[in-house]
C-alpha cells in the first residue's frame, strides 16, 4: 500500500558529496584559511545553505592525512594564529581524477535530461 504524503528525497542530495573536489579546486586557485574556504564554498553552488564547518575541517584534516593538502600555522598580523591550507602535487592529481569522474557524471546527466525532455515534449503534444 503506498504511503500517504510520501515525499521524494531526491532533491536533498548528500550535502558533502562535492566537498572534496570543491576544496581542492579552491586551494589550487590559492592557499586559504578555513574561514575563507567556508565562504568560497557557498559561492560554488553545491550547498543551498552554509556548509557545515565541522564537515569542512574534518575533510581538510582527512585530505592532509593523505597528502592531498598541506597546512601550517600562520602567525603574522594581529589576532590568533590561523591554519593556512595549500594543495599538493598529489592533491592536483587527485583533483584531475575527480574532474574525470565529474565529466562522466555530467555526460550521463545530460543524457538523462535529454531523454526526459524528449518524453515530456512528446507527452505534451
Amino acid at each position: 500500500m503506498p504511503r500517504k504524503n510520501f515525499i521524494c528525497g531526491c532533491y536533498t542530495e548528500r550535502r558533502n558529496r562535492y566537498l572534496e573536489p570543491s576544496l581542492l579546486l579552491l586551494l589550487w586557485q590559492k592557499p586559504a584559511h578555513g574561514y575563507d574556504l567556508l565562504t568560497s564554498l557557498e559561492k560554488m553552488g553545491f550547498h543551498e545553505s552554509h556548509p557545515d564547518p565541522g564537515a569542512v575541517y574534518k575533510k581538510l584534516r582527512h585530505m592532509e592525512e593523505f597528502n592531498l593538502v598541506k597546512s601550517h600555522w600562520e602567525t603574522t598580523g594581529g589576532g590568533p594564529a590561523k591554519r593556512l591550507y595549500r594543495i599538493t602535487k598529489l592533491g592536483r592529481n587527485h583533483l584531475k581524477n575527480w574532474v574525470a569522474v565529474l565529466q562522466k557524471r555530467h555526460a550521463a546527466l545530460e543524457n538523462f535530461l535529454q531523454q526526459y525532455t524528449t518524453l515530456s515534449d512528446e507527452n505534451q503534444a
